[in-house]
C-alpha cells in the first residue's frame, strides 16, 4: 500500500498543475466576455468585413455563438432574422455546455471529498502531501464551477448586445450582397423603386429586394418601424 501512495500524489500534482491552467482560461475568459463581446457587437454593426476579423480573434468556446453569427452575418445573403435566429439557438447550447460542465465538476468534487474523508477516517497511510494536493484540487474545482456559472450568466446580456448590434446593421446594398445563399448566383438583380417594389410592400416598409434569377430566391431589407 505505501508503494502507491506517492505515484497517487504525483498524479494529484498533475491534476493541480491542469486544473490551475484551465482556472486560469475560465478566469480570463469570465472576466474578459463583457469586452469581448462589445468588440464583436461593435465590428457588426460597422460592417462585414470587420465583424469577420473580430470573429476569428475570439475562438473561446463561449464566444463561439457570437463569433459564429459574426461570420455568417460577414457572408453574402444572411438576413438579420436568420442570424438572430442561430444566435439564440447557439447561445442556448453553450449554456447548456457550461451548466453541464459545472455540474460534473461537482460530482467529480463530492468524489474526492469523499475520498479524502475516507483516508483520514481509515486512518491510512498518507502524509499531507495527500491531504493538501487533496485540498487544493477541491479548491480549484468549486472555483471552476463559479467561473462557469458566472460566464453562463453573462451569455445573457452578451446575447441582447449583439441582437442589438444586428437590428443595428446596415441593411445589405447591391454591392454588399454578392451571390445567392441558395445557390450562389452572383448576378442578382435588385429592385429598389417604389413603383417597382408595389404599394403592398411599401406598406410594408420594404426599401429593396434582390432576386436570384437562376432559383427565385428573394432576398430584401426593410425600413426600421418608427417609435
Amino acid at each position: 500500500m505505501n508503494d502507491e501512495f506517492p505515484t497517487l500524489e504525483v498524479a494529484q500534482a498533475v491534476c493541480v498543475s491542469w486544473l490551475a491552467f484551465r482556472g486560469w482560461f475560465l478566469l480570463r475568459g469570465a472576466t474578459g466576455l463583457t469586452r469581448n463581446v462589445e468588440e464583436v457587437a461593435a465590428e457588426i454593426e460597422q460592417g462585414k468585413g470587420r465583424a469577420q476579423q473580430a470573429a476569428l480573434r475570439h475562438r473561446e468556446t463561449w464566444l463561439l455563438p457570437f463569433t459564429r453569427v459574426a461570420v455568417a452575418l460577414a457572408s453574402a445573403g444572411t438576413g438579420t432574422t436568420a442570424a438572430r435566429e442561430q444566435l439564440r439557438e447557439r447561445v442556448a447550447r453553450a449554456r447548456r455546455k457550461l451548466r453541464s460542465s459545472a455540474a460534473w465538476d461537482l460530482v467529480v468534487c463530492a468524489i474526492l471529498v469523499g475520498a479524502l474523508i475516507y483516508a483520514h477516517a481509515a486512518a491510512l497511510e498518507v502524509g499531507d502531501a495527500f491531504f493538501g494536493l487533496g485540498a487544493t484540487i477541491t479548491l480549484l474545482l468549486l472555483s471552476a464551477v463559479a467561473l462557469r456559472v458566472r460566464i453562463e450568466r453573462g451569455l445573457v446580456p452578451a446575447a441582447a448586445r449583439v441582437a442589438e448590434a444586428i437590428a443595428r446593421r446596415p441593411s445589405p446594398s447591391a454591392g454588399s450582397l454578392q451571390r445567392c445563399r441558395i445557390c450562389s448566383e452572383t448576378a442578382l438583380t435588385r429592385v429598389a423603386s417604389p413603383e417597382e417594389l408595389g404599394a403592398r410592400l411599401s406598406e410594408l416598409s420594404v426599401v429593396e429586394l434582390f432576386i436570384c434569377p437562376r432559383c427565385g430566391h428573394v432576398t430584401g431589407a426593410a425600413r426600421p418601424a418608427s417609435r
